[in-house]
């Protein structure tokens, strides 16, 4: 799929396919962070090569000049790092970042851009995308869900309520793969323990709350909707699903080890 991208790319072909990939070619990654496309003029040589952390530092000396690598660059790094043969997989690779040039915005330091929302706003634009490329609604819905979650897997979980819904999700498998060739594509800058870390951290958690089946029966014993209306028949419309979802936090919380006599206090204290 790289390879492909690349010969539409440099052949002009794209701007008739996939527009919007266009414009990754004009935001940078900055090195530390996104070694994969970074380049460095030698001074002494005058020559380029690709920019090694262990070679070149952290913070090259007056000798080289270091040119940052893209996002285009990035993804196609990424691309380049899958080696399984899933389609889904792979698109949601290629659109993970599309949201990257729409949220582009320079760092105060004047260095580096930054693209803050750009996983919500990348959903927006692949969907524009997936109507026009004339993709199911399963294939969307799929990498959709891909592109909006991708940003979970770079720090370590320590809300359990954020990440139930994406551990019990049909759509789970597709998302680790995305979010391991993200990662790993980054070379010197990435870190193989940390991702461990996390992806353990997932298991554990959904170790304790299991299938969404289990999970959403266990809940509905403790609390449900009609639970919220008879203990508060106060609530109206939608103060009433408010009020069970702080509920279910509160029982996500606490691991389950709590009673339906618990949770009905709790409710009757909640504002």
């Amino acid at each position: 799929m790289a390879q492909f991208i690349e010969d539409i790319y440099t052949t002009d072909v794209i701007r008739y396919i996939l527009p919007e990939m266009i414009d990754m070619v004009c935001y940078d990654h900055h090195f530390k962070q996104h070694p994969e496309g970074a380049m460095v003029y030698d001074n002494k040589n005058e020559s380029y090569t690709p920019y090694s952390m262990k070679k070149h530092g952290a913070v090259p000396c007056s000798r080289y000049v270091v040119d940052n690598g893209n996002v285009f660059d990035h993804v196609m790094a990424a691309l380049r790092m899958y080696d399984g043969k899933d389609p889904i997989v792979t698109l949601s690779i290629l659109f993970h970042d599309i949201g990257k040039p729409e949220t582009a915005e320079m760092h105060p330091s004047g260095d580096r851009y930054t693209y803050i929302g750009h996983d919500k706003a990348g959903v927006i634009t692949f969907k524009k995308i997936a109507e026009r490329l004339k993709f199911s609604s399963k294939m969307t819905e799929e990498i959709s869900f891909c592109i909006q979650h991708h940003m979970r897997f770079h720090t370590i979980p320590k809300k359990a309520t954020k990440i139930i819904p994406i551990r019990q999700s049909p759509y789970y498998n597709t998302l680790k793969q995305l979010t391991i060739a993200d990662d790993s594509c980054r070379g010197e800058a990435f870190d193989p323990a940390h991702q461990k870390a996390v992806f353990d951290a997932i298991e554990k958690i959904y170790k304790i709350f299991g299938e969404k089946e289990i999970y959403d029966s266990r809940m509905k014993d403790i609390i449900n909707g009609q639970d919220i209306m008879d203990i508060r028949p106060d609530l109206k419309g939608k103060e009433i699903g408010k009020v069970l979802s702080k509920a279910k936090e509160y029982v996500i919380e606490h691991e389950f080890k709590v009673t339906k006599e618990d949770v009905i206090k709790i409710v009757k204290e909640m504002k």
